[in-house]
């Protein structure tokens, strides 16, 4: 397998993309973390597309991204870069489009029982 070139960057956490891993610098502070989202983002460069289904979630990693608000860009489905332009998510899109589908449905569940509420209820 070819060398991984690694960027250290100022937001997220850290992403695969372009053949580079891109790495959030704060994460420098946190060895032990940073090896094992190193370790996670390598799946990514061998190929195993899906390693983000498989992955249990890391206490340390919901406290670091919530004591680095620069890490949340992590959580967006969209997001622009200077150096990368504009990058996206396919799997944040798919969590997002199905959490706005889902709310959308019950607010429109609420809506309808509400207008109908004499007629269902009587």
């Amino acid at each position: 397998m070819a060398e991984v070139e690694i960027i250290e960057i100022g937001y997220g956490v850290a992403h695969y993309m372009d053949g580079k891993i891109y790495i959030n610098k704060a994460l420098n502070k946190y060895p032990k973390l940073k090896a094992k989202i190193l370790d996670h983002e390598m799946t990514h460069v061998r190929g195993e597309a899906h390693s983000d289904w498989k992955e249990k979630t890391d206490f340390n990693l919901i406290a670091f991204i919530v004591s680095h608000p620069s890490a949340w860009v992590h959580e967006l489905p969209i997001w622009f870069t200077r150096d990368q332009g504009l990058v996206y998510n396919k799997q944040r899109l798919l969590y997002w489009s199905m959490g706005l589908l889902m709310t959308a449905g019950w607010f429109l569940l609420f809506l309808w029982v509400q207008w109908n509420w004499e007629v269902l209820f009587g």
